[in-house]
């Protein structure tokens, strides 16, 4: 998780403000910041709510998160969902300087973590519904130390427990309550905001409970510096909507029948492209960037035709370069400007441009980019 440098005095919604140093990648990323009524000293509990409006794909490295202190203790935690790159996605509940933990609902599991300190998190593999709100109930329902995550899908009513986390606090902190979206492809250096997937979330105004009285949050706006022009923030009358990405596509397959486009091997210059099973990894999601041609995966790689044969490659991005730019048009993949075809010639084989012909080798789908939808 990128660390919030500072927390302002006033509550505030702010884009990522990790330091770009050389050893971090550039990505987009949104923060709102909330602040109570100052009579209120802690809470008993608290409930967030997170609704993906536009989820960016199964292929993304996204997370959308609520982050929140404790009375009496320097301690943190966050809860929230997660997509981690492939077919699985998270739910989870993590609280630093914790030792003790208990499961919740069937599937859920606890573990320890190293992670800017140490901690329990408690998790569940489940993927989520776009366009569902999920409440995200923290709570210390028992009045004692263990602090508990249950998660109920306000659209279809149903709901499961992440599990319970001992902390040396029994209330929520009021102060430095924040709500985020985070990209964490931040940690490889060559990440670029021009491969990050479209993302819209809708973070509902927090209510925290001290007492059995409700106290709802108050927020303005900010805006920072690491891919501005790829993040947009809107508030609302209850809550505020983060956009990130802004202008790319989602980040989805490329399909031929039951093959998809990606990398031999790991996302590295000059490694060959080909077709293979299909499994959601992050070396089969492409980013269609805005007002660009080029098709791009993690890590600034991109679909690339080789300059001195038929082969298609996996090269760092030149965008300008017309070896990287393609023209979608139906089912059809073309070079730019040319009468030549992305061609898969079969399982585990790499891809070649061949003479436009129609033939299924050439009848591509790209439909998981949401093309149609791309946010400009």
């Amino acid at each position: 998780m990128k660390k919030i440098q500072q927390l302002l005095l006033l509550a505030s919604v702010v884009t990522s403000t990790a330091v770009l140093a050389a050893d971090y990648g550039q990505t987009p990323g949104s923060y709102t910041n909330y602040i109570f009524d100052q009579s209120v000293s802690g809470f008993d509990s608290v409930d967030f709510a997170i609704t993906p409006d536009a989820d960016p794909g199964h292929a993304a490295n996204v997370y959308w998160s609520s982050q929140f202190g404790f009375v009496g203790s320097s301690a943190a935690a966050y809860t929230g969902m997660q997509s981690n790159g492939g077919p699985k996605r998270t739910f989870l509940f993590s609280a630093w300087g914790a030792t003790e933990s208990r499961v919740g609902s069937e599937g859920s599991y606890c573990q320890s973590f190293e992670e800017s300190g140490s901690g329990r998190t408690c998790r569940i593999t489940l993927d989520w519904k776009q366009g569902h709100t999920y409440q995200f109930h923290v709570g210390y329902d028992q009045h004692d130390n263990w602090l508990t995550v249950k998660v109920n899908d306000l659209t279809d009513n149903t709901s499961f427990t992440l599990g319970s986390i001992k902390t040396e606090a029994s209330q929520i902190s009021p102060q430095n309550m924040v709500n985020w979206t985070e990209y964490f492809e931040w940690s490889d250096k060559r990440t670029v905001c021009s491969g990050q997937p479209y993302s819209k979330a809708t973070f509902t105004l927090p209510v925290g409970y001290s007492n059995g009285t409700g106290y709802t949050a108050f927020t303005n706006s900010h805006s920072s510096n690491t891919c501005q022009a790829y993040t947009k923030i809107t508030s609302t009358d209850t809550g505020t909507v983060h956009e990130n990405g802004v202008g790319n596509s989602l980040r989805g397959a490329i399909k031929n029948s039951y093959l998809c486009v990606g990398a031999w091997g790991e996302l590295k210059d000059g490694i060959d492209a080909e077709t293979d099973l299909c499994n959601s990894s992050e070396k089969q999601g492409w980013v269609r960037p805005k007002n660009d041609l080029s098709l791009e995966a993690a890590y600034n790689q991109c679909l690339a035709a080789d300059s001195s044969s038929n082969k298609v490659k996996i090269r760092s991005c030149e965008h300008t370069n017309p070896n990287f730019q393609w023209d979608i048009k139906g089912t059809e993949i073309r070079k730019a400007q040319t009468s030549l075809c992305l061609t898969s010639n079969g399982t585990g084989q790499t891809l070649t441009l061949t003479s436009c012909d129609g033939s299924l080798a050439q009848e591509w789908d790209t439909s998981e980019l949401g093309l149609a939808d791309k946010k400009a």
